[in-house]
């Protein structure tokens, strides 16, 4: 589990996708990454088309149960932490 927390407009988006979509950064890239988020924004549109293992969530706090013997990354995109 990777958590992004920054104030709002301070590129986490940029970086984070930066990240999920490089080739270079993982040994072995995860089979699924499932991004929470809080706020839509087009440019999760833009990289879902570029990858088809991305999956966009909406609600961070509403994590979901993921399937046994995937390979699943779980990115957080948080401006505040949650308690």
């Amino acid at each position: 589990m990777v958590m992004v927390v920054d104030p709002t407009s301070s590129g986490k988006t940029e970086l984070g996708l930066k990240i999920l979509l490089s080739d270079k950064v993982f040994l072995q890239p995860p089979a699924r990454i499932k991004y929470h988020y809080r706020a839509w924004q087009n440019r999760f549109a833009e990289a879902e088309a570029a990858d088809p293992r991305l999956e966009f969530v909406e609600d961070s706090q509403s994590l979901m149960t993921y399937q046994v013997g995937v390979s699943t990354l779980l990115w957080l995109l948080m401006t505040r932490w949650m308690r």
